[in-house]
């Protein structure tokens, strides 16, 4: 019988090693099921999703675009609109990011986020929302105009803005 102890316990120790190895490819077919699934998280305040340039479909005869990046406690950016022959331009450049901009608090967690907005060409505040909508957009709408459109702002009331770019400066 003791002939037989090494050579059991050798056996057992290679079904342990077998299953254990079985147990390491299951859980790594289980880690890349998971991470091919579409990413769907769409929190407004993680700054991998709000981050970058978000462009929206023609605003009847307006290009409308925003970009926002996340620093020092806040979501922050601006909005640019425009005519179609660029006679009527709202549009700020990231040395006016103090004068004309889009803030909010970085508050994790929220559905919506809202946003201080302060006017490009006239330089008149409002308010402005964003939330998540349909498939990695954001839907923005303004709460309180900062003026009278087409007078103090080009922003629309409505849209629905896709990402662009991931980076805000480009």
């Amino acid at each position: 019988m003791s002939c037989n102890s090494p050579k059991n316990g050798l056996q057992s120790s290679e079904n342990k090693n077998i299953e254990s190895e079985k147990e390491t490819t299951d859980a790594a077919e289980e880690f890349v099921a998971v991470m091919e699934e579409p990413n769907t998280y769409m929190d407004p305040f993680d700054p991998d999703f709000i981050s970058g340039k978000w462009e929206a479909e023609d605003q009847n005869g307006f290009s409308f675009g925003t970009w926002f990046y996340v620093e020092d406690g806040y979501v922050s950016g601006q909005y640019c609109a425009m005519n179609e022959d660029a006679s009527r331009i709202d549009c700020g450049t990231q040395d006016e990011v103090n004068m004309c901009y889009l803030k909010s608090p970085y508050l994790v967690g929220k559905k919506i986020l809202e946003l201080e907005v302060v006017s490009c060409y006239a330089m008149k505040k409002g308010k402005a929302t964003i939330e998540p909508y349909g498939d990695g957009q954001i839907k923005w709408k303004l709460t309180e105009s900062p003026g009278t459109f087409g007078v103090d702002h080009f922003a629309p009331e409505e849209a629905i803005l896709f990402k662009t770019s991931f980076d805000p400066w480009d």
